[in-house]
């Protein structure tokens, strides 16, 4: 019993299970009503944020309730279904009709007592901040790459070693990195590339085809960080940049300059277990605020534990830009927390050097690790680019990308090891050991990549690829087909001595793909510069074998071709 509401604004006994500290917002807040419109009670959520009580409420039944129940109980209270959840049982955003008498605060009390529910709680239209501060442009570069003390500003070497990591991977199309927020621009050139995008999804139109306003630029840079495509001679790079790219559009801003997002629980959970259900392997969250929803916290506990075929997705949250403590949903046990650093190696304040006096990076216990959050270079919507993006939601999308390598190594990872790993791979900075400022420390992306043990895979199916660093490996372990980093494919023995190779050295970022056509390519995002000459084969996979070669077979496994 966690939602009470003040006599001031509204007086039911009874309570609704969501979050012990919401409560009404001041009346001078509520403002006056336009001319026949209908008084919406406004609370606060416990960061501050206004909450709406609409109409809506969400209500999780239990298993063994029937269609037939939950209609019948619909039915006697007056209440319409609105929308039933395409990716949890029983879960259902309902609506109080006039006729009913009582708002949907007192409805969901009802439900939630009448044992037919596991939970119900107001479904609160709410303002939510994305962890990012705009303020004056600056003109960084990649400092968090690579800081070489770009423009005066920082210490050299104080970065998260991504183009170190970048010698033993750039990532997998096999992972995929979903970016939860309000839309990623598709039609961004630093997205363009083969395979990159993955399968999106509308939350606010329950759609696959995310849209978003012209203005609401915070999930495209955010993406950018991530996963934008490198070589390509456009822009910025992203962390992962071989790896996918998903976009969940579960808020909007409502006018160009607003600092705030629109959005309810029931559009974030869905959003959330879109992007499981998707396929997505890291889930990148760079917002937080609002009360406590079971609806939230239920997508993301299904997230961590039945995503990615059990293994579990790598939640990854902002710690918030407050200078304060955490707030919910990085309070959560099943997320990573990412609080903030600069290019000086140390955390991020008002008073830190680098000079942005308007925020500082939100602490507590739950921060696990900290990464860059200042003068940082990516995407933005229209094919531009952003100089200074910055707070705990660039910080992020480093990590979350950090994740993405761990996984293109070895992707049957549970998500607790791959958490595991980057925390034990990180700098330590100021005070020796963990604290709650900066967590285990700032992320080393080589450190992470190098920690990793390959999985042992002897077979590429169509549409996979072996980007550079990945190899396949026969069943007996003696051999190993190599997607090297400069660019050729190569045959090696337990010795490391080269059987085959494809020579085609000097094209960094090339990669080996299993195509549609029946051909084994290595090719760079814009060209091919090795084949198997199989087209048209109806070959569907290359496997490597325990003789010292690999061939590519049918479905039938009958072998199409041996090399050598």
């Amino acid at each position: 019993m966690l939602y009470q509401v003040g006599e001031e604004t509204r007086a039911p006994s009874a309570q609704a299970p969501a979050s012990q500290n919401v409560r009404p917002a001041s009346p001078a807040s509520l403002g006056t009503l336009p001319e026949g419109a209908t008084e919406m009670p406004v609370f606060a959520s416990p960061s501050g944020e206004p909450m709406v009580l609409t109409e809506e409420f969400n209500v999780k039944f239990k298993e063994s309730v029937s269609r037939r129940q939950i209609e019948d109980f619909n039915a006697s209270n007056k209440v319409r279904m609105v929308r039933e959840s395409k990716w949890e049982k029983n879960f259902c955003v309902l609506a109080v009709q006039k006729e009913a008498g009582v708002d949907a605060l007192a409805m969901a009390n009802r439900y939630h007592e009448s044992g037919l529910a596991l939970y119900a709680e107001p479904n609160f239209l709410q303002r939510m901040t994305p962890h990012n501060v705009p303020n004056d442009p600056m003109f960084p570069q990649q400092w968090s790459f690579r800081n070489t003390g770009q423009d005066g500003r920082g210490i050299p070497g104080q970065d998260i070693k991504a183009v170190e990591a970048w010698g033993i991977t750039r990532g997998s199309p096999n992972i995929c990195i979903a970016v939860l927020d309000e839309g990623v621009d598709y039609a961004h050139p630093d997205f363009n590339a083969p395979g990159k995008l993955a399968t999106g999804y509308d939350s606010i139109e329950q759609d696959n085809a995310p849209r978003l306003n012209a203005w609401d630029d915070h999930g495209t840079a955010c993406a950018g960080i991530a996963t934008a495509v490198i070589d390509n001679g456009l822009g910025v790079a992203g962390v992962a940049p071989h790896c996918r790219l998903m976009g969940i559009r579960i808020a909007y801003s409502p006018f160009a300059g607003a600092n705030y997002w629109i959005t309810s629980s029931d559009i974030i959970a869905d959003g959330i277990n879109a992007a499981v259900a998707l396929g997505a392997d890291v889930l990148n969250n760079s917002w937080g605020g609002g009360a406590v929803s079971n609806a939230i916290t239920g997508a993301i506990r299904n997230a961590k534990n039945n995503g990615r075929q059990g293994r579990g997705c790598v939640v990854c949250f902002a710690a918030g830009n407050g200078n304060g403590p955490i707030v919910y949903p990085a309070t959560l046990p099943e997320v990573f927390v990412v609080s903030a650093c600069n290019p000086w190696g140390r955390r991020k304040t008002p008073t830190s050097q680098d000079g942005e006096w308007w925020w500082g990076s939100s602490f507590g216990p739950e921060v696990d690790v900290c990464a860059p959050g200042v003068f940082i270079r990516t995407t933005t919507n229209g094919g531009g680019y952003l100089v200074d993006f910055n707070g705990t939601s660039s910080s992020c999308p480093h990590v979350a990308g950090v994740a993405a390598l761990v996984l293109s190594l070895n992707p049957q990872l549970t998500a607790p090891q791959v958490e595991e790993i980057l925390r034990n791979s990180t700098d330590d900075l100021e005070t020796p050991g963990y604290d709650i400022y900066t967590g285990h420390g700032r992320i080393n992306a080589f450190k992470a990549v190098q920690s990793v043990t390959p999985s042992n895979r002897s077979r590429l199916n169509i549409g996979e690829r072996l980007s550079p660093g990945e190899a396949l490996v026969s069943p007996n372990g003696q051999y190993r087909l190599v997607m090297q980093p400069y660019g050729s494919l190569e045959l090696l023995n337990a010795t490391g001595s080269i059987l085959w190779t494809s020579f085609t050295p000097g094209n960094a970022g090339a990669y080996a793909e299993m195509l549609m056509d029946g051909n084994l390519v290595v090719r760079t995002p814009t060209r091919v510069i090795w084949m198997s000459i199989t087209v048209g084969s109806g070959a569907t996979y290359t496997q490597i074998e325990n003789g010292g070669f690999f061939a590519l077979y049918r479905a039938n496994d009958s072998i199409v071709r041996r090399i050598p």
